[in-house]
């Protein structure tokens, strides 16, 4: 049976296939953004406005939703040129998860609704106990976007009402090709570092439906 998704940040990298590989799979999407998309379905959300969440959780046809996903990510800044130069230290990531929860808490959807976050990889650890962020080769303007996932998933860990999940993809993410080959992990670093953003919107998806990883952190890779 399909299930009614709302994708926040769903026209992004890793949002955008989420949202193919839900619909391929017969289920019910819609695009939470901040602003009204004319293409597919989609609902005008503003993650740093707890009443915006929920007049989004609630924009259904009164119907409700099964599953959020979270898929925006904290917010970048960039140079003149448009190069990146870091995350965004007032408008932190770890706000809009807790809109996020907070919402669901005041509409009483806690029991209901599964929360899947799309979470970063600078929290996996290595086999010697060390985090990826706290190599010295760690990319100085992405470090600050990686705390801030870390702290999320720190906040996250406190939490025993809500059923939610975090997925870190491997260091190397970006578009690619859906293979299906792909090997599971929890907290530590996978062989070979790397997954399409095709093939980590499979495990996302496969996730929604399966519920395998209630109230934790797990990750995923390339098959090697």
């Amino acid at each position: 049976m399909g299930k009614k998704i709302l994708v926040i940040g769903g026209t992004g990298m890793a949002g955008s296939r989420i949202a193919k590989e839900a619909v391929d799979r017969s289920h019910e999407v819609v695009i939470g953004s901040r602003k009204l998309l004319s293409e597919t379905p989609s609902s005008v959300v503003d993650v740093f406005d707890v009443e915006s969440v929920k007049s989004a959780l609630l924009n259904n046809g009164g119907a409700g939703y099964d599953v959020v996903v979270c898929a925006h990510g904290p917010l970048r800044k960039f140079d003149e040129s448009g190069a990146m130069i870091g995350a965004d230290t007032e408008k932190r990531f770890l706000t809009t998860i807790q809109n996020i929860a907070q919402a669901v808490r005041d509409l009483s959807l806690s029991d209901t609704l599964r929360l899947v976050f799309v979470g970063g990889a600078g929290s996996l650890i290595f086999e010697n106990g060390q985090k990826v962020v706290d190599q010295p080769w760690f990319p100085a303007n992405v470090k600050e976007e990686a705390n801030q996932h870390t702290e999320t998933l720190e906040f996250l860990r406190t939490i025993d009402d809500l059923q939610w999940t975090y997925l870190s993809p491997p260091g190397f993410f970006q578009p690619g090709e859906r293979t299906g080959n792909i090997t599971i992990g929890k907290d530590n670093v996978l062989p070979g570092n790397s997954i399409s953003a095709e093939d980590y919107a499979i495990v996302i998806v496969d996730e929604i439906e399966n519920n395998e990883h209630l109230r934790e952190r797990f990750t995923c890779a390339t098959k090697v």
